[in-house]
């Protein structure tokens, strides 16, 4: 949280992670990829974001989707 200092984000939220949300090749299983991130600030609360991508067997095969789970923690 931006307390007047400048910065905008919790000290101890990684960067680096942002640079795995991106396009990715399926594997053939019903889960293809999953992706989770946990951020904690002191000021706020616990945050886990999970990030999941997967291939139905009632859609088309070369379709992936996706789900978006976000969980809060005061």
């Amino acid at each position: 949280m931006d307390k007047g200092g400048g910065e905008l984000n919790p000290p101890d939220f990684n960067q680096q992670a942002l640079g795995a949300f991106c396009p990715q090749t399926p594997f053939g299983s019903a889960w293809s990829d999953y992706w989770y991130y946990y951020i904690n600030d002191p000021d706020a609360g616990f945050f886990k974001i999970a990030f999941m991508t997967f291939i139905s067997d009632q859609t088309d095969p070369t379709r992936q989707s996706a789900y978006l789970h976000v969980a809060f923690f005061p």
